[in-house]
């Protein structure tokens, strides 16, 4: 197994979020929102919603994150797939001053922050859980924690194409539990609906939006919508989220959530919308630690582009 010693510059980081305290349970056993809408795309980029399991980690005295994705980054402006690990454990919740859910639907989540542009949050406590490691896939995996207190590998081969049976497996610490996770690969996801290679991509603030796929079933499937918007000194971030079944091949986003984003005129700085499938899973051994795991595949359309636009709409 090859791995590449660069780091990779990811064109949207797409890390789960915690379902920490703020939030309440999600729909189908996802957590809430959790580190969602935590200033979407800064301090390694964009959120995808709640984790597997228990919602809400303060029953825990420490939460944890693995995720095996296939993520696009951009290389000399060429658009290149990451495939690789990246995870954390910290015993503290994550700094989220100024920030609510929002009431929403089963399934969805809306996650609104509120804060001084001149705000920064508190980083995490972050801990090391020992080495990770990951069999089950094209070839064996092990990580341990670097300097900046996370868990990253890349590897220069794929580690699942979809429908493996991973898992993972946490040696443990003075701090953390060893424990293990076990959950099946996520396949491949082409969205049809809305046309992500449409040049005028447009997002109604007044209609449901209702998104259609092929392939995803070895889990779930996330559509996911952040913006940050600058008024006066405040910065206002909201991410909404919401999480369908793989095998439905479709759902839709209700206008309820779709009315939180900016109206047109406003100044926005920043936004995404993509299309995310996802498989998740909880640790059954880690108390009184919450450890999480997922598969993460960036959707792509119908002409082979990801599912990832940043240049859409809002009306």
């Amino acid at each position: 197994m090859g791995r590449r010693t660069r780091t990779a510059v990811l064109a949207m980081g797409l890390v789960l979020g915690c379902g920490d305290s703020s939030e309440g349970a999600g729909a189908n056993g996802a957590g809430g929102g959790g580190n969602a809408g935590h200033d979407p795309g800064g301090g390694g980029g964009q959120g995808v919603g709640g984790t597997a399991g228990a919602g809400g980690a303060d029953a825990f005295v420490g939460v944890g994150h693995i995720a095996l994705s296939k993520l696009p980054y951009l290389e000399a402006g060429e658009p290149m797939l990451f495939d690789g690990l990246k995870a954390s454990f910290y015993g503290s919740p994550e700094d989220d001053t100024g920030c609510s859910g929002l009431p929403a639907p089963p399934g969805c989540h809306v996650r609104v922050c509120e804060r001084e542009v001149s705000f920064e949050p508190a980083a995490p406590e972050y801990v090391d859980a020992g080495t990770l490691t990951v069999t089950g896939g094209a070839f064996p995996v092990e990580a341990v924690q670097r300097a900046n207190g996370m868990y990253e590998e890349e590897f220069d081969q794929l580690l699942f194409e979809g429908g493996e049976q991973l898992l993972i497996e946490v040696e443990g610490s003075g701090e953390v539990p060893a424990c293990s996770v076990s959950l099946v690969a996520q396949s491949g996801v082409t969205v049809s609906a809305p046309d992500f290679d449409d040049p005028a991509l447009t997002i109604s603030r007044d209609e449901p939006l209702r998104v259609t796929w092929s392939g995803g079933e070895n889990g779930e499937v996330f559509a996911i919508l952040s913006q940050i918007v600058i008024e006066g000194d405040i910065r206002r971030s909201i991410q909404l989220d919401c999480v369908f079944d793989g095998e439905a091949g479709t759902g839709e986003l209700p206008a309820s959530l779709l009315s939180e984003l900016a109206p047109p005129g406003t100044q926005v700085q920043s936004q995404v919308f993509a299309v995310v499938g996802m498989s998740l899973a909880s640790s059954l051994d880690s108390a009184p630690w919450l450890v999480n795991a997922s598969t993460q595949v960036t959707a792509s359309t119908p002409t082979g582009a990801t599912a990832v636009r940043a240049d859409f709409t809002v009306e």
